[in-house]
């Protein structure tokens, strides 16, 4: 939405600032989000090994 009002009023320094920002945060989220993903992967991954190892096995 800020993107959109900053393309509306191209000389509205707050407007674009704003837009400026929330683009900034979208990639950080973006960026977290990624992270995140992977090191569920990897903790996927690490429990599939151990399972299939054996070293889950019933006591």
């Amino acid at each position: 939405m800020a993107k959109q009002l900053a393309e509306l009023f191209p000389y509205d320094r707050q407007k674009a600032l704003e837009s400026a920002n929330l683009e900034f945060a979208a990639q950080v989220a973006e960026a977290d989000l990624a992270s995140q993903r992977e090191r569920v992967a990897q903790i996927a991954e690490a429990l599939r090994d151990t399972i299939d190892s054996g070293a889950c096995e019933a006591a």
